[in-house]
């Protein structure tokens, strides 16, 4: 068992190329702590949110890195902020709104008021009252702020990290993906909507199947029967970065119409249609033919451009068998109101509701039932396109579910048979 060290203190992953993941990885409470402590508080970056949330001085928006929650806020400069929403004093939590915008943010609990960079501003009693109690002659409001992030951003995209010391985000991103983040992120972005999904699996069954393009033929086959798509007439590719941790997923539609109509990939001809097609019409407006688009950036972070839908998903764990993803959807500020109305109308494949986002959701909640029960034994079989972890042209492989793994056994510090022998 991977959750049972061995005799050195370490735990071993099963196997050298990572084509086996073992069960209990996505189920055991032990190993879900230590990913908080390693990756989620480690050399990581999570996205936290768009620049345009918070455009204007005061302005907030709360979120999560891994379990830890966090605010993003604008400073009374300008400056982005993001510091943990956890007051300084007993643990109660700060801010109480999603967003909004305040230059103070006040714990209900015993009134302690932070600034919008997170540095106390004032702490109610602390001389006391009428001569008696309060603190302590040392104490000083400089000495309890809220715990700060680092933050930074790229292509008006904000990201933090919980670790002192992280990477640069320029070299955590890689070329491949800081590249396409500025090709989808050419304009002023504007967000028109949220959603949120919690699901009954574990965060990674998330992010694996993000990665997989093996299962999209089979699990969402609506979109062939409907003549919705037609393989034949794409284009794959597959980039790695960071060492493969980051992908960058692409479908390059070949076909194109006069206007640059991109609806269904060079659709295959069905008897069965859909009543409004608009859930699937789309127009080119990205380079190259660029249609389909998934960026996964380890260890949590996910953009996906379907035709002119645009999102980012955050994921966040809650326990080994829960988690919860956050749809942020966003435009560009010149937008007409065609546009906005056929992004709005497309993302109905996605989201909670949407036709491909609830098919996903059903089998990792079915997958995290069968795997709960007895998961000491056993682990998944990740042999598609076979024991390699390479950018590919084509979708069937599991190429980048290997990497995911390969890079949080790297975080973890969890070597492999053969590193673990030499040492």
């Amino acid at each position: 068992m991977l959750d049972q060290p061995n005799g050195s203190g370490q735990l071993v992953w099963p196997t050298d190329d990572f084509t086996r993941t073992p069960y209990e990885v996505y189920a055991s409470d032990r190993i879900f702590a230590r990913e908080q402590e390693k990756i989620f508080n480690g050399p990581t970056w999570v996205i936290l949110g768009i620049e345009c949330e918070v455009a204007e001085p005061g302005s907030f928006s709360c979120s999560c890195v891994g379990t830890t929650p966090v605010v993003l806020s604008r400073g009374e400069d300008g400056e982005l902020f993001a510091f943990v929403n956890k007051c300084a004093h007993r643990g109660a939590r700060v801010v109480r709104e999603l967003r909004g915008r305040s230059m103070t943010h006040t714990c209900l609990y015993h009134g302690w008021v932070y600034g919008t960079n997170g540095d106390l501003k004032a702490a109610p009693l602390s001389n006391g009252l009428m001569g008696q109690g309060g603190y302590p002659e040392g104490f000083r409001t400089e000495d309890h702020c809220l715990q700060k992030l680092q933050v930074d951003t790229h292509a008006g995209i904000v990201f933090g990290s919980l670790h002192p010391s992280p990477p640069s985000l320029h070299d955590y991103l890689g070329d491949a993906v800081r590249d396409r983040l500025s090709t989808i992120c050419h304009s002023p972005l504007k967000v028109w909507g949220y959603q949120r999904q919690t699901m009954a699996c574990n965060w990674k069954l998330f992010m694996e199947n993000t990665r997989d393009m093996y299962h999209a033929p089979m699990l969402h086959a609506f979109a062939t029967k409907y003549g919705l798509v037609n393989p034949t007439k794409q284009q794959h590719a597959l980039r790695f970065e960071n060492d493969g941790a980051h992908q960058v997923y692409s479908t390059i539609e070949m076909d194109r119409d006069a206007d640059g109509k991109a609806a269904s990939g060079g659709a295959l001809e069905s008897p069965l249609k859909l009543e409004d097609p608009r859930v699937a019409e789309g127009v080119g407006e990205l380079p190259d033919g660029l249609y389909v688009n998934i960026i996964s950036i380890f260890p949590a972070t996910l953009f996906t451009v379907a035709a002119n839908t645009l999102s980012f998903r955050q994921v966040r764990p809650i326990s080994p068998g829960k988690c919860e993803t956050v749809y942020t959807w966003f435009q560009y500020e010149d937008d007409d109101e065609e546009m906005h109305e056929r992004r709005v109308m497309q993302s109905n494949l996605f989201g909670p509701g949407g036709y491909v986002a609830m098919e996903d959701a059903e089998v990792m909640e079915s997958t995290q039932k069968s795997i709960a029960r007895g998961y000491e034994a056993g682990s998944t079989f990740v042999e598609m396109g076979g024991g390699s972890i390479a950018e590919e042209n084509h979708p069937v492989t599991e190429a980048s579910v290997r990497s995911f793994w390969k890079n949080y056994c790297k975080y973890m510090d969890i070597p492999t048979p053969s590193a673990q022998a030499a040492e």
